[in-house]
């Protein structure tokens, strides 16, 4: 190792908030907080093969030395580089029906053992392998996890592990953090404390994630990208797909006779430089919040009103900007704290239903070592609570909507009659 080489570099805040995620996640007896990103390669390939390829590059022996240290109470998480090898996993997984097999979504990646990425294949009918990575989600967000796919393409992939980490030297004066911190928390405190849920009953512990998929055409595509401006999403297509999505989640709370309460949303947001990646690992993410009312509901330019005019508010006042800063403060929090915290402006409501919308995936990436990419694929964690969520992603310009779901957050029958309602909004509008 070079002496220039980090020996540690901090969590960012929004590590340190996945790391709540799974803490939660594992008290219920479900696995991890785990990203999954498969892409589907043309031909067969075997695990030995993938294995020997990808340790002829220094890139996975040092991603393969990090893990996470807590020290005590109070003290700043680090990743650190650890003399140590941890293995490479690449496992073979019998082909089934779904994407990802289940033993993939039940991965155990564990940081504090040096246990941070594995590499799934699965054969498929088609002659295709499905390459499938996975990452705990402290380590790295989805569009760090799309850079280092094309990193593990290229050949002048760096081999310094700080070039994989951002800087995080404190830029900022300790009063503007504090002002930061307090408008985050005057935002939260101020939250609409009647929360819409999909959990009306006490959360049941070791229930499986099941995952279900929207795809549409490049012309139906198309078509949401012209009824997205039409109803008013000035500013990307987000509005549009969080309105259609509250929308129907709604309609699923109608039916149950438990609707009437506003819907809470946080959406993360990238917080890397714009005009450039940044750098591959850690989460660099901060979130906006949306309170949709429940009377904006009724229509779907309406609720997209509502939430275009937020966004423009919280891009106005920095929100995002001041929360990431409060997640970084929160880092020195141990996690049993830091959760009631995040629990009590919404008395327990943590999210109505988890949304993200990660945009076009792998742009003008069209072979992996060699093998043309058929496919790709985003299987995002499913936080419980609440149990419920909604991933939108492009790939080579058709619209794929991603569908995780908890049984006791929504039926199969539930789901499909989300699914239609889902599509019928997104390709009709309001009429």
């Amino acid at each position: 190792m070079s002496e220039q080489q980090p020996h540690k570099a901090p969590l960012s805040g929004a590590d340190y908030f996945n790391l709540l995620v799974a803490r939660n996640l594992e008290k219920l007896g479900y696995r991890g907080n785990v990203v999954h990103m498969a892409l589907d390669l043309e031909g067969e390939i075997a695990a030995d093969e993938i294995k020997e390829r990808l340790q002829q590059k220094e890139i996975f022996s040092l991603l393969n030395s990090i893990n996470l240290k807590r020290g005590y109470p109070f003290q700043m998480p680090n990743w650190e580089q650890s003399s140590e090898r941890f293995e490479l996993t690449v496992e073979e997984f019998e082909p089934t029906e779904d994407v990802i097999p289940d033993p993939l979504l039940h991965v155990d990646l564990q940081p504090r053992a040096g246990k941070l990425f594995h590499i799934g294949l699965v054969p498929l009918p088609n002659g295709c392998t499905r390459l499938v990575f996975s990452a705990h989600h402290a380590i790295i967000d989805n569009r760090g996890l799309q850079m280092l796919v094309r990193m593990l393409d290229r050949l002048d992939a760096p081999e310094n592990l700080a070039a994989f980490f951002p800087d995080q030297r404190v830029k900022d004066h300790f009063l503007k953090k504090v002002r930061q911190f307090n408008e985050s928390r005057h935002f939260l405190m101020n939250a609409d404390k009647r929360v819409a849920s999909l959990l009306h009953e006490k959360i049941k512990p070791n229930q499986k994630t099941h995952y279900a998929i929207i795809d549409l055409t490049r012309d139906q595509t198309l078509l949401v990208d012209e009824l997205a401006r039409k109803h008013g999403a000035r500013f990307g297509n987000g509005p549009y797909y969080l309105a259609a999505a509250a929308r129907s989640v709604n309609a699923i709370l109608i039916d149950r006779g438990t609707h009437g309460n506003t819907h809470w949303v946080p959406v993360p947001q990238n917080q890397r430089m714009r005009g450039g990646e940044g750098a591959v690992l850690t989460n660099q993410i901060s979130f906006m919040f949306y309170r949709i009312p429940h009377p904006s509901l009724n229509s779907l330019k309406e609720a997209v009103q509502v939430i275009s005019q937020q966004m423009i508010d919280q891009v106005r006042s920095r929100m995002p900007e001041s929360y990431a800063t409060m997640m970084n403060i929160f880092r020195r929090m141990p996690l049993r704290i830091y959760n009631l915290f995040m629990k009590w402006p919404t008395k327990g409501v943590v999210t109505t239903f988890s949304f993200s919308d990660i945009g076009p995936s792998l742009e003008h990436f069209d072979s992996f070592m060699g093998r043309r990419i058929a496919d790709v694929f985003h299987y995002p964690p499913n936080p419980v609570p609440p149990g419920f969520t909604i991933v939108f992603m492009r790939y080579r310009d058709c619209l794929r909507i991603v569908v995780g779901r908890t049984e006791q957050s929504m039926n199969e029958a539930e789901l499909l009659k989300f699914e239609n309602l889902l599509k019928l909004d997104l390709l009709r509008g309001d009429l």
